[in-house]
């Protein structure tokens, strides 16, 4: 799977950047135990984009929005991909 987010506005360091945890999606399902894990031992990355940019990243992958200090818009359309279906009866809405 892969997630893809066009920015329509900036998203700077100032107003909620999403922050990630590097390699995360790489360790499948998480229990809370291993994502507070993650959390105490992972530096995490601020995913800072302009307008008009993409930030392309596997779902799976630890993400959270950053607090916003100065907001401001920050409008993205948010994709995502699969190229298999989805295990043990779960279905896309609106599958093609």
């Amino acid at each position: 799977m892969l997630a893809v987010r066009v920015h329509l506005d900036d998203c700077m360091a100032d107003n909620g950047p999403v922050r990630v945890l590097p390699g995360s999606h790489r360790a499948g399902r998480l229990t809370m135990d291993a994502i507070e894990h993650w959390k105490a031992t992972t530096e995490p990355v601020t995913c800072v984009v302009a307008r008009g940019g993409l930030l392309a990243f596997r779902p799976l992958l630890l993400h959270a929005s950053s607090p916003a200090r100065h907001p401001a818009h920050r409008r993205v359309v948010h994709f995502e991909f699969a190229a298999d279906s989805l295990p043990d009866g779960i279905a896309w809405h609106g599958q093609w």
